[in-house]
C-alpha cells in the first residue's frame, strides 16, 4: 500500500497518464512542470549582475525550475540599489533575460515586501479606506457643533451627517466583523445596538458644514444624536518592504486606483523588460494588510448589485441598528457581500486582466485578513498557492484552501511557499532530511509544486560565506549553504460529497444550485436552510423561496438526523 501511494504521488507530480510513466526516466529528467521552484529574495538593495548570474546558474544546476523574485528589507543593511529606480529595473530585466537563457520559469512579486500591493507612489486618494464616525448629543436649535471622527494620517472626507432622536451610545458587539473591518462574524442572530427609527432621521446636506466646525442648520426642539460619518485611511503599508519601496496600500475596491498603482510601479518595469523574457507570472502573496470597507463608488456599486439604496442604512456602519435588528443584519450581510465582490473583481480580477494584456498570468495566495472569500478572490489566478512551515504541528490551513480553490477551477498545478522557517527554526538550524515530512504532508493536502522558502540573492560570486540571508526568516536554500552541492538532484473535476456549513441561512441562488445538484445525483451533507441572510432577498419573498426549495430537497424532517432522496441524489443532515 505504501509503495502504491508513493507511485501515485510520483505520477501526479510528473503529470503523466498512468500508461506513460517511466519512473527511471522521470527521475533522471523530470519535466519542467514537476520541478520545484524557489523564492528568490533580493535583500535591501544589495544586488549585482554577477551575483544574479551565479544564483540562476546554481538553481539550474540543482534542478530548480524557476524562481519568484521578492524585494525585501527585514533589517538587512541597505545597499546602493533603490527599489523601483532605473538601476533596479535594469537589474530586474537582466535577471529575467538571464533566466530565459537558462530555461527557467520566473515570477515576481508585484511590490516591495511580501504583502500586498503598495508603494511610495500610492497617494492617499488611491489608498485603502475605511468608514469613521463620531456622535454628539445636542439640543434642538441652530448651529450645532459637529463631532470630529478619528482620522488616520489626517485624511478625512465627509460621507453623511444625520440627526435622529437621542440614543445611548453605539453598538460594539461584533462591530468590526459586521461592518467589514475584521473577519467574517459567522451567523449573528441578535444585535444589541441602539435602534434608529428611519422615519425620524434628518439628513443634513454636507454643504452646511462651516469652516469653524458648526452646522448652518437648525434642528427641531428636543434631544438629538448628531451622527457624522466620513472616510479616512486604514493606514496600511506594504508588509516587509524596505524603506525605498514602502508606501500606502492601494484601494482594493477601485479599478482606477489599481490603474495608477500599475502606472507608478509595474508598467515602467514592463517597458524595461520588453515582451520577451522568462517572466510568466506576477504574484500577490498571502494577504496581510487588513480590511478596506469604503471606496468612492461604493454606494453606486451597492445599488447596482443589491438593488436598493444603502444610504438609509449608513448608521449601521457606525454601530446603530436601523429599522430593526433583522433589517440591519440583512443590510450588513449585503454590504459585506458587495465588498467581497468588488475585491474579487477590482483587485485580483482586474489585476489578472491587466497582466493578461502583457501576456502574463497572476499567481495568488488567496487567504488572509481581507474582505474576500478564497474562491472568488483566487479564481482569476493562473497559479494558486498556499504555504507551510518547518516545525508545524498541524499543517497551515492555507494549503487545503489553495488545493481546494485550484481543484474547483481545474488547475493541474497547485503551489506552496514551502518549508518556511520561523526564527526559531531558521539560522541554519534545519536541513533537507528534516524538511521531507513536512513536504510529504503538503503533498497529501494537494500541493504538487514546492516553491522553497527561500533562496537569498548572493551579490558576491564567491568568498563570502555563509552569505546573505533573509534576516531571521526561512530555510537556507542558498548556493552558499554547505549542503548546496548535494542538492543537485486532469481534467473532469468531480466531488464525492458536498458538505454545507452548519447554519440554517442560505441565499436563494445557493439553495437553487444545491437543489439542481442533488436532483442531478449529488450527495449533500448539511442542515436544511430556513432563511436568507440577505435583506434584499428577504424583502422580495426570499424566505418563502428558501423554504420551498428546501422542502423539495430535505422534505419536512422530524428527526434531528437523517437522509432523503431527491431526484437522483441524496441529502443527509444531523449526526448519524
Amino acid at each position: 500500500m505504501g509503495n502504491m501511494l508513493f507511485l501515485a504521488v510520483i505520477c501526479a507530480s510528473l503529470q503523466l497518464a498512468p500508461g506513460q510513466v517511466d519512473l527511471a526516466a522521470g527521475f533522471k529528467n523530470p519535466p519542467a512542470s514537476a520541478k520545484p521552484h524557489t523564492w528568490w529574495h533580493w535583500m535591501g538593495g544589495n544586488i549585482t549582475k554577477e551575483g544574479i548570474t551565479a544564483d540562476l546558474e546554481a538553481m539550474k544546476q540543482a534542478g530548480i525550475g524557476g524562481a519568484h523574485i521578492f524585494d525585501a528589507g527585514q533589517g538587512i543593511p541597505d545597499g546602493p540599489i533603490k527599489y523601483n529606480s532605473p538601476e533596479w529595473r535594469r537589474l530586474m530585466s537582466f535577471a529575467l533575460h538571464e533566466a530565459q537563457r537558462l530555461g527557467l520559469d520566473m515570477t515576481m512579486h508585484n511590490s516591495s515586501g511580501w504583502s500586498s500591493s503598495g508603494g511610495p507612489w500610492v497617494k492617499p486618494d488611491d489608498a485603502m479606506k475605511k468608514v469613521t464616525s463620531a456622535t454628539a448629543e445636542v439640543s434642538g436649535g441652530a448651529n450645532p457643533k459637529l463631532p470630529i471622527p478619528k482620522t488616520v494620517r489626517d485624511y478625512y472626507k465627509d460621507i453623511a451627517i444625520m440627526a435622529f432622536p437621542a440614543t445611548s451610545g453605539v453598538g460594539t458587539t461584533f462591530f468590526a466583523q459586521l461592518t467589514g473591518l475584521s473577519s467574517n462574524p459567522g451567523m449573528v442572530r441578535t444585535l444589541d445596538w441602539p435602534l434608529v427609527d428611519q422615519t425620524k432621521v434628518i439628513n443634513i446636506p454636507l454643504d452646511r458644514v462651516r469652516a469653524d466646525g458648526t452646522l448652518n442648520f437648525e434642528l427641531p426642539e428636543g434631544k438629538w444624536t448628531l451622527l457624522r460619518m466620513g472616510v479616512t485611511l486604514t493606514g496600511a503599508l506594504n508588509v516587509a518592504s524596505r524603506e525605498s519601496g514602502e508606501g500606502l496600500e492601494v484601494d482594493k475596491l477601485s479599478r482606477a486606483s489599481l490603474d495608477r498603482f500599475f502606472a507608478g510601479g509595474l508598467d515602467p518595469l514592463f517597458r524595461e523588460i520588453g515582451d520577451d523574457s522568462a517572466l510568466h507570472t506576477v504574484l500577490i502573496d498571502s494577504y496581510e494588510t487588513g480590511y478596506n470597507n469604503w471606496t468612492p463608488d461604493i454606494l453606486r456599486e451597492f445599488r447596482t448589485r443589491r438593488g436598493y439604496d444603502a444610504t438609509p442604512f449608513l448608521p449601521a456602519l457606525a454601530g446603530f441598528a436601523v429599522g430593526d435588528q433583522t433589517q440591519t443584519l440583512g443590510f450588513l450581510f449585503d454590504y459585506r457581500k458587495t465588498l467581497a465582490e468588488l475585491w474579487a473583481q477590482n483587485y485580483s480580477g482586474y489585476f489578472a486582466q491587466k497582466l493578461a494584456k502583457k501576456g502574463l498570468g497572476l499567481a495568488i495566495e488567496p487567504y488572509g485578513n481581507g474582505n474576500f472569500d478564497p474562491f472568488t478572490y483566487g479564481k482569476p489566478g493562473s497559479l494558486i498557492m498556499g504555504e507551510y512551515w518547518v516545525g508545524e504541528t498541524f499543517i497551515n490551513p492555507s494549503v487545503k484552501v489553495a488545493s481546494s480553490v485550484a481543484h474547483v477551477y481545474d488547475h493541474s498545478v497547485v503551489g506552496a511557499e514551502a518549508l518556511t522557517a520561523s526564527p526559531e527554526q531558521a539560522g541554519w538550524r534545519n536541513q533537507p532530511r528534516q524538511w521531507k515530512p513536512f513536504a510529504d504532508h503538503g503533498m497529501t493536502k494537494g500541493i504538487n509544486r514546492i516553491i522553497y522558502h527561500r533562496f537569498a540573492h548572493q551579490p558576491w560570486v564567491s568568498g563570502v560565506n555563509p552569505g546573505m540571508t533573509m534576516g531571521p526568516w526561512g530555510s537556507h536554500v542558498d548556493r552558499t549553504n554547505t549542503i548546496w552541492p548535494y542538492m543537485s538532484t486532469p481534467n473532469g473535476v468531480s466531488f464525492a460529497v458536498l458538505v454545507l456549513p452548519n447554519t440554517d441561512r442560505m441565499t436563494v441562488a445557493l439553495a437553487t444550485k444545491i437543489k439542481s445538484l442533488v436532483e442531478a445525483g449529488a450527495t449533500v451533507v448539511g442542515p436544511k436552510p430556513v432563511f436568507t441572510p440577505s435583506l434584499r432577498e428577504a424583502s422580495q419573498g426570499g424566505n418563502g423561496t428558501i423554504q420551498s426549495l428546501a422542502d423539495s430537497v430535505w422534505g419536512e424532517p422530524e428527526d434531528r438526523s437523517g437522509s432523503r432522496t431527491a431526484g437522483r441524489g441524496r441529502v443527509y443532515w444531523g449526526t448519524p
